[in-house]
């Protein structure tokens, strides 16, 4: 779970703003809240399988590339 919450929020984080989305754009793209984006890049929370999907699909992330950041 540490690397999950810690790898992958860089990773993401990364994948957006290399996307120049803003957590609200990827928010409505993923139908995952903009307060639950903020807080899992902040490290405040762990995002469950789903929602790391969403996100993944919304930012055009190949499924190969989320199991290996995982």
């Amino acid at each position: 779970m540490r690397r999950r919450g810690g790898q992958l929020k860089k990773y993401l984080r990364g994948y957006r703003k290399q996307k120049r989305l803003t957590q609200k754009q990827l928010s409505k793209l993923s139908g995952v809240s903009q307060n639950y984006i903020s807080s899992f890049e902040n490290g405040k929370t762990i995002p469950s399988m789903q929602d790391i999907i969403k996100l993944a699909n919304a930012l055009g992330i190949d499924k190969n590339e989320i199991e290996w950041v995982l």
